[in-house]
């Protein structure tokens, strides 16, 4: 029998995908690959891009939302101010409980307990209004900047797609970051999110129903 040759190992080196130790060493290269990924699917530069006229309704947007949490805030402050003696026990009206912050406590009730109690009606009163990613897709997938041009685009996008635009008009301000994240990592991030936003945004809103049956 002949003495079966030796085999030698095929050494491959498989690329190493970078990854990151801070959120402002990813965002310095995934948003250029955003832009080169949009331009790649467009066919047109980032700059160009058909959303830029519909910006600041989409920065509006995002101040609403932080607007509603804001004041949810300050009425579920105000709530457990209004409470705060009754749930110890204590007789409200006297001033001599504690030490010092219920002294002032006390002082903010008797001084401003018309303001505390709107504050607390307005908790719920109204539902949280869509944040800037629902926003986005409303613009890009449902009715577009102008109702009748149609859609931005000229067709429904992906959720990738709609992440890509997300992180490059955002510039990833909130996006999530873990140590050790690669660019891959962030997109698949932003692009599930951006698929929750989509399944949102495609839902008609009870607003929206009543009006149809109305007309």
């Amino acid at each position: 029998m002949k003495p079966k040759r030796g085999t030698t190992k095929r050494i491959t080196t498989k690329r190493r995908t970078e990854t990151f130790s801070t959120k402002a060493a990813l965002l310095e290269k995934l948003i250029p690959a955003c832009a080169e990924e949009y331009e790649k699917l467009f066919g047109h530069p980032w700059s160009q891009h058909p959303l830029r006229w519909h910006e600041p309704e989409l920065a509006r947007s995002q101040i609403e939302t932080d607007a509603w949490r804001v004041m949810n805030a300050l009425g579920k402050a105000a709530s457990a101010a209004l409470d705060f003696f009754d749930s110890h026990g204590l007789d409200a009206g006297r001033r001599d409980h504690g030490i010092y912050y219920a002294h002032e406590l006390h002082k903010l009730l008797k001084r401003h307990r018309r303001l505390l109690e709107g504050l607390k009606e307005k908790v719920g009163e109204f539902p949280r209004p869509i944040d800037k990613r629902q926003a986005l897709v409303k613009s890009v997938n449902v009715r577009g900047p102008n109702v009748f041009a149609g859609l931005p685009y000229g067709r429904k996008l992906n959720d990738r797609e709609l992440a890509i635009i997300s992180l490059l008009m955002h510039k990833g301000e909130d996006f999530s970051f873990n140590r050790g994240m690669t660019i891959g990592d962030a997109i698949d991030r932003e692009r599930r999110r951006m698929g929750l936003a989509n399944k949102r945004a495609s839902k008609p809103t009870k607003r929206w129903m009543r009006e149809v049956h109305e007309d």
